[in-house]
């Protein structure tokens, strides 16, 4: 009997997924009741909390009405829900993204690009964001390193000479008149000598 029992609290708690969301499609597409629509699919989640497909629509919702801080909360689930690491990396840079471009937080918009370089390692999205970020903030410590592996990771024949400058200027320290600008002098093939 408790075979039976647990064989039909499944069938019920599926039937009930099913219902649900059903309902959140319903008021989305046909009666397009935004909020109702985003209460059915939290509705859906407190079944599943892992409902990829709940999490992709509140996904969808939020950025429609602009709810940006819901939206993080919601990638950040998405994030938990899979095991793809290239999906992972995506949503750890579309955190960042918003935090910069839309909260105008550059603070934990920083955190988030840190997160995604610490997890999955240097992109590009990763490195010119925080880059550009710490150069317009107090927080430059870190500016150095990141703008080092920029460097790093440009072609060796066509490393942009802007970074080279900016390196120079953040590695030196800092006075009271600000970063001592000084360029870096950096490897360049000697120009062949002269014909006798």
């Amino acid at each position: 009997s408790g075979v039976w029992r647990q064989s039909t609290h499944d069938t019920d708690r599926h039937e009930i997924r099913g219902l649900r969301r059903r309902r959140a499609v319903l008021l989305e597409d046909v009666l397009e009741d935004v909020p109702g629509a985003i209460a059915a699919q939290r509705q859906r989640l407190d079944l599943d909390p892992d409902d990829t497909d709940a999490l992709r629509a509140l996904e969808r919702l939020y950025e429609r009405e602009g709810e940006w801080q819901k939206l993080v909360g919601v990638l950040q689930s998405r994030d938990s829900a899979t095991t793809d690491a290239g999906e992972q990396e995506k949503i750890a840079q579309r955190i960042g993204e918003i935090y910069e471009t839309k909260l105008d937080d550059a603070d934990d918009a920083i955190v988030a690009y840190n997160d995604a370089l610490s997890r999955f390692g240097p992109s590009e999205g990763t490195l010119t964001a925080p880059a550009r970020l710490y150069a317009g903030s107090e927080q430059c410590d870190d500016l150095p390193e990141l703008l080092e592996m920029q460097l790093e990771r440009a072609p060796a024949d066509d490393e942009p000479a802007d970074l080279h400058f900016r390196h120079a200027q953040l590695s030196r320290p800092r006075t009271d008149d600000g970063y001592v600008l000084a360029r870096r002098e950096h490897a360049a093939p000697s120009p062949p000598p002269a014909p006798p």
